[in-house]
């Protein structure tokens, strides 16, 4: 087996060098500790931190601004919650909280319960914000279809299937960051 390794030891400025795994390790005391999303990201197939940063920001366009008491426009809030009960990837709420800093404050919770208001009439969901329950993300296609139930209140389910859709160009952004899909279609039930 052979990996790619750069060596910041070496003399040559830690250039990267294709060595035989079993002869760097065995020299090293190294711990490789796996942080952050690992998902692929790219036209020919949407994944969930694509799928999901495409939801909160059609959202966060859909919603009423929402003005604090001093009068200045405050972004949108946006719970998202995994409609099959499992929590959503660490990595991918970091990514999809990154991707949408700008356009709304996001908030992940592990169940609908967790967003609603205590004591109020209705049950409206917390700082003023909605509650999108994301059904399964489909595998990855350029196209995808997902089911939302879309919150502002516990009495006031909305049902719909969004489509979303692969931004045809990559970002052009010196970092990368930049929109990777978009909702192309709203369908209400």
């Amino acid at each position: 087996m052979h990996i790619l390794v750069a060596d910041l030891n070496e003399s040559n400025g830690g250039a990267d060098k294709l060595v035989s795994s079993r002869r760097w390790w065995s020299d090293k005391r190294t711990v490789i500790l796996p942080i952050g999303s690992t998902e692929q990201h790219g036209p020919n197939g949407l994944i969930g931190t694509d799928a999901i940063t495409a939801i909160v920001t059609w959202q966060a366009d859909e919603q009423e601004p929402v003005v604090d008491e001093t009068g200045k426009a405050q972004l949108p809030v946006v719970f998202v919650v995994a409609g099959d009960g499992v929590t959503i990837d660490v990595g991918v709420q970091a990514d999809v909280a990154k991707n949408t800093v700008e356009v709304a404050t996001v908030r992940f919770a592990d169940g609908i319960t967790d967003t609603f208001e205590t004591g109020t009439d209705g049950g409206d969901v917390r700082e003023r914000g909605v509650m999108l329950v994301l059904g399964p993300i489909p595998d990855p296609e350029p196209v995808i279809d997902v089911n939302v139930w879309r919150y502002r209140s516990i009495d006031e389910p909305e049902v719909l299937q969004l489509e979303i859709s692969a931004v045809d160009e990559p970002p052009t952004s010196g970092d990368g960051a930049g929109p990777t899909a978009s909702v192309t279609s709203v369908e209400q039930f």
